[in-house]
């Protein structure tokens, strides 16, 4: 999550450096991305899957549901903002990780990874956390599940490649869409001919 907000951030600067440097013309339309759709959905998704880590700290349901139910509705944001740049690494990411959940029953983190990027292994997979777990040797598709070091000042962490495609398409977006904005105009309506005869 951090990383994407970095990323969001962080593309939304750099595209906003890029329009003062080069203010967009006016004449060139086809430039502009189709507008952002659904942006409660991905607010909406994430809540979905909290929803679904507190149901199966506290009932037999599994944490998967939680996680179909977020990518469900992240998948109906990607369809109507497939136009968008960036759009493509977000679903193929959301894809990714989805699948290792679903297969595993939670996101596997890699010791050896969160070791790297300086965590202990109660931090990198904290007691009565249902969303991950420590991968083993039946982990299924493992090298998709965390195991890519980040050390962050601050907030160290271990992600996988599905998180890194998402944060690179989120920046992409971030960076499209500000680069490329717009204010409206609204433009005046004229009295009609028999309108000013009437004034008149």
């Amino acid at each position: 999550m951090v990383l994407v907000l970095v990323a969001l951030l962080g593309g939304g600067l750099l595209g906003l450096g890029v329009r003062v440097a080069r203010p967009p013309r006016r004449s060139r339309r086809l430039d502009r991305p189709p507008p952002l759709r659904g942006v409660l959905l991905p607010v909406l998704a994430v809540a979905a899957e909290a929803w679904g880590a507190w149901l199966s700290a506290r009932t037999a349901a599994p944490y998967v549901l939680g996680v179909l139910a977020g990518f469900v509705l992240l998948a109906y944001f990607v369809v109507v903002n497939r136009r968008l740049p960036g759009i493509g690494l977000v679903a193929t990411g959301l894809t990714l990780n989805t699948m290792v959940v679903v297969l595993d029953g939670a996101m596997p983190v890699s010791t050896a990874a969160a070791a790297r990027a300086g965590l202990r292994p109660d931090q990198a997979v904290p007691p009565g956390d249902v969303a991950h777990l420590a991968a083993d040797a039946t982990t299924r598709l493992r090298w998709l599940g965390d195991t890519i070091a980040f050390p962050l000042p601050g907030h160290a962490a271990v992600l996988s490649p599905g998180d890194l495609l998402v944060a690179a398409g989120v920046g992409l977006a971030a960076y499209t869409l500000v680069r490329t904005w717009r204010p409206g105009r609204r433009t005046a309506t004229r009295p009609s001919a028999s309108t000013a005869g009437r004034r008149g």
